[in-house]
């Protein structure tokens, strides 16, 4: 299992908020409306389309939102508003806890192929001291569930299709930091065909997972040397116990097909 933990620190996590000035919110307002528009012209925009020039306005409009969209999200006066309200989700998806202090934002690449890559952005609001906004790369972010309500622990998921068939997956316990920003530890991680699934009990905070390796017959994925007797299903339990998840049970599971001859 590949296990990473990010200590992410947010240019703006420690700034005060902006004093109320009806000139700097009309500035910032007309920002946001700007960013809204260019949206709603990428919703519009299809990859697949037989006009030539809609792959060049992809890219235009996509470039102009990935600029914008994070100057709004570190932006003082943002505090003063209903993020998911301000920014509509015309050209972009948002998924937001529960409790309202995380926001994530998907702007689709729109490559038209079976790669399926986002530009993606966290903003997270703790309280009026601690908030911020934190680049994520490709994949796509979604929240499962609040784990400890009391000290902000989340546990959220990624994805990022490589293929129809080919996904990199991981589910994530985030936590703020001392210093403002956020913790980012990957606690399941799967590479490989979409073989894999996940499931999580939010009243006994227990996460379970289910993986096969890929088939004999797969060229990208498979390793002889490394199955030569068939594959294996793995299954993984942990439960969330002194401010982290721990694995309580492992087991693999060798599969071995049966003969066609």
């Amino acid at each position: 299992m590949k296990i990473w933990i990010l200590f992410l620190i947010p240019v703006l996590s420690l700034a005060q908020p902006a004093k109320r000035n009806k000139k700097a919110h009309k500035h910032f307002l007309l920002q946001v409306d700007t960013l809204n528009n260019l949206l709603a012209a990428y919703d519009t925009l299809y990859p697949h389309s037989s006009n030539l020039d809609e792959f060049e306005r992809i890219e235009s409009i996509g470039f102009e939102i990935n600029q914008r969209l994070p100057v709004i999200l570190e932006h003082p006066l943002l505090s003063y508003y209903k993020v998911d309200k301000l920014i509509h989700e015309k050209g972009l998806s948002i998924n937001t806890s529960k409790d309202n202090k995380l926001y994530f934002f998907m702007v689709d690449q729109k490559t038209g192929g079976s790669y399926h890559p986002y530009d993606s952005y966290l903003y997270y609001r703790f309280d009026e001291n601690r908030s911020g906004m934190v680049m994520l790369g490709e994949p796509f972010f979604s929240v499962i569930g609040i784990v400890d309500s009391t000290n902000s622990v989340y546990l959220i998921s990624s994805h990022l299709f490589g293929c129809n068939t080919c996904v990199q997956e991981s589910v994530i316990q985030l936590s703020p930091n001392t210093l403002g920003g956020v913790n980012m530890e990957s606690i399941y991680y799967f590479e490989g065909r979409d073989i894999s699934d996940y499931q999580y009990d939010s009243k006994n905070k227990v996460l379970t997972y289910q993986n096969e390796d890929p088939f004999e017959d797969d060229s990208l994925y498979w390793d002889e040397g490394e199955y030569p007797d068939g594959r294996f299903r793995h299954e993984g339990t942990m439960v969330y116990r002194n401010g982290k998840f721990v694995t309580t049970q492992l087991c693999d599971f060798l599969i071995q097909e049966a003969s066609t001859e």
